[in-house]
C-alpha cells in the first residue's frame, strides 16, 4: 500500500466515524426531544405515559377527536361486571392525520398491555394541510421521521396539482426531515422542558382524571375564545353551512388522488400489537365523500357513522356549538352516549 493510499484510508475512516458518531449522537437526543408544551400535548402525554398499560382504547387525531370524545362518558357504559374498560384520549388541536400516524407509532412501539382499539377519524392523507407555514415548530419536525416523510411524499405524488407546486411541497417536506435527522433547534425545547419540571402536575393530574379530554370551555387561550366570539357573532352562516350539508347527497369519491398503501399499512401495525382500528364519522360540517368511498370499497371495516345533520339533527343545532368546527361540552357528552352504543354493538359483533 502506497502513502498516498494509506493517507486515503485514514481520511476515510475519520469521516465514517464521524458519521458513526452523527448518527448515534442524533438517535441519543432524540430520545429526550421533548413533546410539544402547545395546547397540552406535553403534559397529555405524560399523563397518558403515567396509565397505558389501563388503557382498553385510544382516540387518536385533531381537535375534532380532542373535544368529541369523552371517556368519563364512554368508559362507564361499556364497562361490564368483571370487564372493565377505560380509554384515553390522545387528539389534539390541529393534528394532521401524518402527525396522528407518528404519534400512534410511538404508542404501538411502546406495546401497552390492555390495547386492543384504537379509534379514528378516516384519515385523508393531505401533505397540503399538515401545518405549512409551521416548518419549524417541535411539533412538525417531530412527525417528520423517516417513515412519516416518506408518506408525505407518497401522497404528494398522488396529487393532481401543477408538477412545480408538487416538487415544491416536497420540497418543504424534505427540509422538515433534515430538521428532524439534525435535531435542528431543539436544545432550546429540551432545556424548556428540563427547567419546567413537574410545573404541568395540576395538568397531567386533570389529563389522568378526565381521559386526556377537555372541553373548549376549559380552555384559558385567546385563540380558542376569539372563535367563539366569532362563531356568535354570524351564526347565520353556520346555519347556511348545515343546511347545504343536509340537501347535498352523500355521495362517494374516487381515490385516485388518497394515499391508500399509508391506509393499508397502518391498520397492519395496529393488527400487530393484537388491536383493531375503528373509524368514527363525526357530525362535522364538511362532507365525507373520500371516507364513505373507503368504506364501500371494504377498506374501513369497522364503522360507526355519526355524520350528518339529517341523522344527527340535534348535534348541529348552533346550540350544540362551542364554534362551528366543535361541540360543547354537553353536546360532546351525547356525541360519546351514542358512541358507545354503537361501539358496544360493534364490540360484541366482532367477538
Amino acid at each position: 500500500m502506497t502513502r498516498v493510499q494509506g493517507s486515503v484510508l485514514r481520511n476515510l475512516g475519520l469521516v465514517l466515524v464521524c458519521v458513526a458518531g452523527f448518527v448515534v449522537t442524533t438517535r441519543l437526543v432524540r430520545q429526550v426531544v421533548p413533546y410539544d408544551a402547545d395546547r397540552g400535548q406535553r403534559s397529555k402525554m405524560a399523563a397518558f405515559t403515567e396509565v397505558e398499560d389501563e388503557i382498553d382504547a385510544i382516540y387518536v387525531g385533531s381537535s375534532v377527536v380532542y373535544r368529541s370524545f369523552v371517556p368519563a362518558v364512554i368508559d362507564p357504559l361499556l364497562t361490564r361486571p368483571g370487564e372493565p374498560f377505560r380509554s384515553f384520549n390522545l387528539g389534539l388541536g390541529g393534528m394532521s392525520d401524518f402527525e396522528a400516524a407518528a404519534l400512534l407509532r410511538e404508542i404501538l412501539v411502546r406495546r401497552p398491555a390492555r390495547l386492543r382499539w384504537v379509534v379514528l377519524v378516516p384519515p385523508r392523507w393531505d401533505p397540503r394541510r399538515y401545518s405549512v407555514g409551521n416548518e419549524e415548530t417541535l411539533r412538525s419536525v417531530r412527525w417528520h421521521t423517516p417513515r412519516g416523510t416518506f408518506d408525505a411524499l407518497m401522497s404528494v405524488a398522488l396529487l393532481e396539482d401543477a408538477l412545480g407546486d408538487k416538487l415544491a411541497l416536497m420540497g418543504e417536506h424534505v427540509g422538515v426531515f433534515a430538521r428532524w435527522l439534525g435535531n435542528y433547534g431543539m436544545g432550546p425545547a429540551i432545556a424548556e422542558a428540563w427547567l419546567a419540571g413537574d410545573a404541568a402536575r395540576g395538568e397531567i393530574d386533570a389529563f389522568v382524571a378526565q381521559g386526556g379530554y377537555r372541553a373548549l370551555e376549559d380552555e384559558d387561550d385567546p385563540r380558542v375564545t376569539k372563535r367563539r366570539d366569532t362563531f356568535l357573532a354570524d351564526e347565520s352562516a353556520y346555519r347556511a353551512a348545515v343546511a347545504s350539508l343536509m340537501g347535498g347527497t352523500q355521495q362517494a369519491s374516487d381515490l385516485d388522488d388518497f394515499n391508500v398503501d399509508a391506509l393499508v399499512a397502518q391498520r397492519r401495525e395496529v393488527a400487530e400489537v393484537g388491536a383493531d382500528v375503528v373509524y368514527v364519522f363525526p357530525p362535522v360540517l364538511g362532507p365525507l365523500a373520500v371516507a364513505r368511498s373507503l368504506a364501500v370499497s371494504g377498506r374501513l371495516p369497522l364503522v360507526i357513522d355519526l355524520h350528518g345533520p339529517l341523522a344527527q339533527g340535534d348535534l348541529y343545532d348552533v346550540d350544540a356549538r362551542f364554534d362551528k368546527g366543535h361541540l360543547d361540552r354537553e353536546a360532546a357528552a351525547e356525541f360519546s352516549r351514542r358512541f358507545a352504543q354503537l361501539f358496544d354493538v360493534l364490540r360484541d359483533e366482532g367477538r
